[in-house]
């Protein structure tokens, strides 16, 4: 009997240790994004590129590698996605509304809608995280802003160079409602999807 229950135990013991292998590691391959000018005095070349003529679309970035790793690490292996000066987003463009496209030019235009970035400002998101890409694109010019509305930074790429801000307190209020609709990564089925 003894022998018995030492012999199940044992058995218990070795389901338990090769049940116990490590998850699928997932490597992440994207480069490091480069250093981005923290010059203010940029911003009005930067502007000229968001214009209410031309095409707006839309990027959703990935889930925050500071908040939800393991839902960022899943949807590297199962979506297709895309780099966008050097930050991950799903690789599905979406037209804004004929509603929204506008207003998202408007605010986004505007010298109102940024100030500068403050250095050693304590930050709640961990590094830059894009929540979301608004591309702008007349003939063959593009100009791409990239945004994180936890911590209020974004990033601006143009013909004329590139950027590193904050968004001012007034435009932190007015995006959140515009761009949550345009959110599709956390309703359940994946939209983005590899499948």
């Amino acid at each position: 009997m003894n022998r018995l229950l030492r012999g199940k135990c044992l058995a218990w013991l070795a389901l338990l240790c090769l049940g116990c292998a490590p998850a699928a590691e997932v490597v992440d391959d994207t480069p490091p994004p480069t250093r981005v000018s923290t010059d203010f005095a940029r911003l009005p070349e930067l502007l000229e590129g968001i214009t209410g003529s031309g095409q707006v679309v839309l990027y959703e970035g990935l889930p925050s590698p500071f908040w939800e790793p393991q839902l960022r690490d899943q949807e590297l292996n199962s979506a297709d996605t895309r780099l966008v000066q050097g930050h991950r987003v799903y690789d599905t463009p979406q037209d804004p509304s004929a509603a929204d496209g506008p207003k998202l030019t408007e605010i986004l235009s505007s010298s109102q809608s940024y100030a500068p970035l403050v250095s050693g400002s304590p930050k709640t998101c961990g590094e830059f995280n894009v929540e979301f890409c608004i591309e702008f694109t007349h003939g063959s010019k593009i100009t791409q802003v990239l945004i994180c509305l936890e911590c209020g930074e974004v990033l601006l790429f143009g013909p004329a160079g590139e950027l590193h801000c904050r968004l001012s307190p007034e435009s932190l209020k007015l995006l959140p409602p515009l761009l949550k609709p345009y959110e599709q990564g956390e309703k359940g089925e994946n939209p983005y999807s590899k499948n």
